[in-house]
């Protein structure tokens, strides 16, 4: 599909399905990783510094996304995407529990 100049549409909620998504991917492989290393009384405490890390980091490109939904605007949201190298239209899928092990496992090394 393209807009109006002849580019491609791009899907704001996509955009930020994938951008969530690969930030807790990556927060999940860090914290894999990290707890390795940690005793268990420090886990729920590293998470929640992770969480409180990825909703700060993701605030300002949800918010140009939302814009973009709300003014029809596919360049805003295109930058967005191009930005966090995130696909920008079509069904975003799940990751599977295996393929963050894998993940994980592949920081590790």
């Amino acid at each position: 599909m393209s807009g109006a100049n002849g580019e491609r549409n791009v899907d704001p909620d996509a955009v930020e399905h994938r951008l969530c998504e690969r930030t807790e991917r990556t927060k999940q492989r860090h914290v894999a990783v990290a707890t390795r290393k940690l005793d268990e009384d420090c886990r729920g405490e590293l998470e929640g510094l992770c969480d409180r890390l990825a909703d700060q980091i993701l605030t300002g490109p949800m918010v140009a996304l939302d814009l973009a939904a709300q003014r029809d605007d596919p360049a805003l949201a295109r930058t967005v995407a191009t930005l966090f190298a995130v696909e920008s239209h079509g069904d975003p899928r799940d990751v599977t529990e295996e393929e963050t092990r894998e993940a994980a496992v592949s920081v590790e090394q």
